[in-house]
Formats: structure tokens, sequence, C-alpha cells
């Protein structure tokens, strides 16, 4: 009898006491110090804080039995927060900036030997903690085209395929004011139960309001876009929480409410350096990555026991594959890079929106943006409007948000010159392939595929050729009121929604990654984000990041490389708990038959 009391004892003792033994469970979940992780294996690697990399964290750590670890450069907001949840401030005061260090520095070059600032973010949450704060998709027509060039795929990239993703991210409020945005809402192509919120602003400027009656008079169809037809004049929603009217992004939607799972670290302040791989087999493992931070020069290094997701976006990705030894061999020469993988494609396909602006000058009834600019004091007093919640008062909860997408039928308006402008870029295309001095036939042919598949089966259709968008921003002369109204070339030449460096096409045509998101004549490597898309997209790219990266997440989960270190080595997760726990129990056992006097 005495045995099975003190028995029970221990066994109350152990279930009471936190479990200490397993060192995820006491590790910060979010951390900048490179020593948390040092050496440690995780089931998931993520390379990229980003749009696709917290839906993957978030995802991927809904199983308990698998531990995910992120890897992110950029710090996590906090010193610059009210700069991205306030919608106005990412045009008066934006965080990616030149020389800000939330910003990449990228810069382009461009016709006439111009350069631009190239915003990508370096923060916890990426881009989407910064851009215009569009939730813009693409038509039914181009995801289709998309699906067409990856024929006997085993993932289905159509619009049917990827839509309930789409619908999976959002929780879609519709406007508070139907009156002001002009656009016949259908709550049915919208999804209501995901993380990222999707709403309307509630401060409507005088030259929003007049957007959609003024695209309807010239005959562009106003009904809601969001369900495949993507094209017309609109006010489309935002990526704003109507509760407060603050951004809604990747960081607060996707991983703040489970930042506190024991199976997710958050590492910042840390940069990828190397993908590392086991080459002793046949086909190249990705076993792990290496990473440094800003503050020294150390190396530091984390396994991967399943697999390694970039998801670096569309500059980060290709960059880091490359140093990697992933990529075309003759650059990786240059660069005394070992190859891993001779991949012509990757950093190739680089697409994106050639842009032009136009900006007048509004009456001074007219309410605009430049308000903001030019008095500090009405700005402080529309920044207050907005803490206090008076969000219909406030210029400070509204971004830009009047699109116009014109078809080339609709610019035309005439079906000869319609037809005869097609021809020309059919003919042309032989010209614009030469220009752009690939030296490798994948490449050739991947280009021809997918400037003849955007010609072909994009051109004469209703999907626009031309992206308008209404700035109620205007020029910042610091003197006048102004609107502008920007203008945006969608297909096929290639605003800053950069894509397809990383394509998803055939091998033989230049692909990076096949249908199954996964790096081709690898193993254990997958990128995810929007450098797999392969063609132009008449869209902003936030939302179909989105999408790809729940879809994305799927496919892993149904399908996961098998993990190249048994589960019981791993560092954490919950064999490694139920081991602890075991432990526990049996040390606290001990212990209480000790002070019964039966040891």
């Amino acid at each position: 009898m005495a045995f099975k009391a003190a028995f029970r004892t221990a066994l109350i003792l152990a279930l009471s006491l936190p479990v200490l033994a397993n060192p995820l469970l006491t590790r910060r979940k979010i951390t900048t110090n490179p020593d948390d992780v040092h050496g440690i294996a995780f089931d998931y690697v993520i390379v990229g804080g980003g749009a696709a990399g917290l839906v993957l964290a978030n995802r991927l750590s809904e199983d308990d039995n698998r531990t995910v670890l992120v890897i992110e450069a950029g710090d996590d907001g906090e010193a610059v927060m009210e700069r991205i949840l306030v919608p106005a401030l990412t045009y008066l005061n934006g965080v990616a900036v030149p020389n800000s260090p939330n910003d990449w520095g990228y810069w382009a070059s461009s016709l006439g030997g111009r350069w631009f600032h190239q915003p990508r973010a370096k923060i916890l949450g990426g881009s989407t903690a910064v851009n215009a704060l569009y939730m813009v998709r693409a038509s039914k027509e181009e995801h289709d085209a998309w699906a067409s060039l990856l024929p006997n795929a085993d993932q289905d990239w159509s619009w049917d395929g990827l839509y309930p993703y789409m619908l999976k991210t959002e929780n879609f409020s519709p406007p508070v004011d139907a009156s002001l945005t002009g656009t016949i809402v259908n709550e049915s192509y919208h999804g209501h139960d995901g993380p990222v919120h999707v709403s309307y602003p509630q401060y409507t400027y005088q030259s929003a309001a007049a957007w959609t009656p003024t695209l309807a008079n010239l005959g562009l169809k106003t009904t809601d876009p969001q369900g495949g037809q993507g094209w017309g004049g609109f006010i489309t929603p935002n990526s704003i929480d109507p509760r407060d009217g603050t951004r809604s992004y990747s960081k607060t939607a996707y991983l703040d409410p489970v930042v506190n799972r024991r199976n997710l670290v958050i590492l910042l302040q840390s940069q990828a350096t190397k993908i590392t791989f086991d080459t002793s087999g046949t086909v190249p493992r990705a076993t792990g990555v290496d990473f440094a931070q800003r503050t020294n020069g150390t190396i530091y290094h984390v396994d991967a026991a399943s697999e390694v997701i970039v998801a670096g976006g569309v500059f980060g990705t290709p960059q880091l594959l490359q140093l990697s030894g992933i990529g075309p061999k003759p650059l990786l020469d240059s660069w005394g890079i070992p190859t891993v993988v001779d991949l012509p494609g990757v950093g190739e396909h680089f697409q994106d929106h050639v842009l032009v602006s136009m900006t007048w000058t509004a009456t001074n009834t007219t309410v605009t943006g430049d308000l903001l600019w030019q008095n500090t004091t009405f700005a402080a007093d529309q920044l207050k409007l907005f803490h206090d919640g008076k969000l219909s008062q406030s210029l400070m909860s509204a971004p830009n948000n009047g699109i116009g997408y014109v078809s080339l039928k609709q610019l035309f308006d005439n079906d000869t010159y319609t037809a005869q402008f097609i021809q020309e870029m059919r003919t042309n295309m032989t010209a614009v392939i030469n220009n752009q001095g690939f030296t490798d036939d994948t490449l050739r042919a991947g280009y021809e595929l997918t400037y003849s598949t955007e010609v072909d089966e994009l051109a004469n259709s209703d999907v626009g050729a031309i992206e308008l968008l209404l700035s109620s921003f205007g020029s910042w002369n610091g003197v006048n009121r102004t609107i502008a109204m920007q203008a945006a070339i969608q297909h096929p030449i290639t605003q800053y929604h950069p894509a397809s460096t990383s394509s998803m096409l055939p091998l033989e045509k230049g692909g990076v990654v096949d249908p199954s998101l996964r790096v081709y004549n690898t193993l254990g490597l997958r990128v995810i984000d929007s450098s797999v898309i392969p063609i132009g997209m008449c869209a902003h790219l936030m939302g179909p990041t989105y999408a790809i990266a729940e879809k994305g997440a799927v496919m892993i989960k149904a399908n996961p490389v098998p993990n190249r270190i048994p589960h019981s080595n791993l560092e954490s997760g919950s064999e490694r708990t139920t081991v602890s726990n075991t432990l526990v129990l049996f040390l606290t056992s001990l212990l209480a038959l000790t002070v019964s006097g039966m040891l």
C-alpha cells in the first residue's frame, strides 16, 4: 500500500511539474540570438518572414509533431509600427525607403539610363508591412493560362485550383457605405473566415467617389472583379482591419495569433547565406541553412530534418539559390561558387509592370492627400482622429484604391486595329527574345512559351492590358492640391510588382520549380513565394502570394519529404516532449519512493 501511495504521489508531482527538459519549450519564440537555434535541427526551415513565409510558419506549425524555424533578415518592426499600421503613412512616411534599415536598398535601371528605387521590405511581415494595401486578384483567364504552361502537372494551378486558397486567406467586410465605392460587391466572391482582414477605408476622397462612375461612363464594367473577372473599373478593397482601420499584414494575420506555439521559432536580424546539401546520393538533398547577422561575420547553421523552404521574394530567393550552388553554371563559375545543380532559369524570366504617372492640379475645394504633406498641424489632427477611432473623418485611414483594368479591345475600340496590334506583337517576338541575350536554349524556349501564351490567350480577351491607378495623394509638390493617375502595362511586357525569377515552368523551358514547388533536381528544397509565378499577371501580387503559400502548405503537409534525421534525435517536437515528460516522471517517482523510505 505504501508503494502505491508513493507512486500516486510521484505521478501527481510529475504531471504538475513544468517540462523543462525540452530546450525549445523554454526558448524565446521570437529571438535575435543566433545561439538559440545554432546547431539545432528543425523539421522545416523557412527562409524569409514575409507574405509567404509567415503563412507557411502558421500552417506547418499546426502539426504539434513538426518543428518550424523562420529565418528573417529584418527586425520585428516595433520601432516603426505606427508607420506600418496607419494606412496613409505608407504614402507620407513610408518604411521601405532609401537608406532605411527596413529596406533592402535595391535600385533598378530603366530606359534612358535612369535609376529607380525598388522598395523591398527587410522586416518581419515583408512587403505586406509596407506596400500600398491593394488586395487585387488576377482573372480566371490568367490563372488558366498559367496552368496551360504545365502539361500533365500533378497540381492544379488554374483558377479553380487556386481560388479556394484565395478565399481561405481572406476575412472580408463589405464597405460601410456602398454608395461611396460605386462598386457592386458580391460577397460570395470573398472569404469570410481567413486571417487577413480585407475591407474598404471608411474615409473616401472626392476623387475616389467619382472614380467608378467615371469609368462606367467610359464603358468599363463596375461589378465586383474578385470572382475571376478581374477587369473593369472599381474601388478595390484593401488589407485593412475594419475594427480599427489598421493594416492587416502577414505578421498580424498569420504570426501574432500563433506566436506562442511551442514548436515555432522566429529568428530575426539574421540573413541566410547558403543552403547546405548532402551530395553523396544521386540527387542533392537540402540539409540545412547557414546564416549570419548584420552585427558580425560569424556563420551559424541550422539543420533541416525534412525540408528547406525558400520564401525570400523575387530578388532574395534566386540570390540565395545561386549562392548555394543552384543556378546557371557559367554565372556560378564566374563567382567561384561550386555548382550543386546547373539550373539556368534561376534569376531569369524577371517580369514587372512598366508604369508612367500623370498629375493634375485640383481645385482648392478638392480634398487630396497633399494636405497631409503640406500642413503638419492638419496631419497631426488627422492622426489623432484615426487613433480616436473616428475613421470616417480621418484622411489617415484611406490609402489609394481606385483601379481600372482596360483591355486592348477597349483601348483601340476597333477590331481591326486590335488584331493588327496583336499580330505585331507576334511578329516582334523573335526580336524581343533576341534582345534578352539568352545563351541557353531552355531559357529561350521558356520565354517563347510565356510570351506566346500571353499574346495568344490573353491579348484578345477582356483581361486588362493597361492598369489605371487613381492616386488621391498626387505629386507631393508641396504647393498645389493634386491627384494623379498611373498607367501600367500588364501584358506581355514587363510599378513594384516583380515576379517570375524562379518560374514554375517545365525544366526544358527554363523552369526552376515543378508544380509542387520543388526545386528541380533536388530533394527537400522548395520555393514558395511570388518568384514562382511564370507569367505577368493583371493584379497586385500580395493576395496571390498568400494563396500560393496556403496551397504550398497543403502540399507539404499532404506529402512531406521523409525526415533525414530520426524524430527522436530532433531538438524539439512532441516526441522529445514525451521523452522529457517520461524522464521527469521517472526521477520524481524515485524521489517520492526515497522520501517514503522504500528506497
